[in-house]
């Protein structure tokens, strides 16, 4: 049976160089902490919140309706997806939409290794991630949101 990889079979540094939030001002995504038992993907805490139990979405902070690029029941796959995302947006930024299929090696593996820590296949939401970011850029660049 194959094993698959822990936090606890994890150094803190590595920890922190995987699972620890990479944003800055100018970040259009950011987690979030929904709790059941409220109502609306709005109304969220940052997800350093460990209040009830809920999930954690990747939202973007800039549109005011139909912002959540990715929903995780676990903290680690969601601040591993939103720093893909915040590096993605920041390259489309720089190069425009020619680097929409760009992933940054560091952060892709960031998804996997969150993923695989809870049996999923990390690589299997990359291609959807990159899409929904692109979708996500244009719609900034409209609102001249960018």
């Amino acid at each position: 049976m194959a094993h698959h990889q822990t936090r606890l079979d994890m150094s803190q540094d590595e920890q922190r160089k995987f699972f620890t939030f990479k944003g800055d001002k100018s970040d259009k995504f950011e987690v979030v902490r929904v709790h059941e038992n409220r109502e609306g993907a709005g109304e969220g805490h940052k997800a350093a919140d460990r209040g009830a139990d809920g999930a954690y979405q990747v939202v973007c902070k800039s549109l005011p309706d139909h912002n959540v690029l990715y929903t995780s029941p676990h903290q680690e796959t969601a601040i591993a997806c939103c720093n893909l995302a915040n590096e993605v947006m920041r390259s489309l930024k720089h190069k425009g939409p020619d680097a929409e299929g760009e992933l940054p090696a560091h952060e892709r593996e960031g998804v996997e290794k969150a993923h695989s820590f809870h049996g999923l296949d990390g690589s299997a939401v990359l291609p959807e991630l990159r899409r929904n970011v692109g979708q996500f850029y244009r719609r900034l660049m409209e609102m001249g949101k960018l």
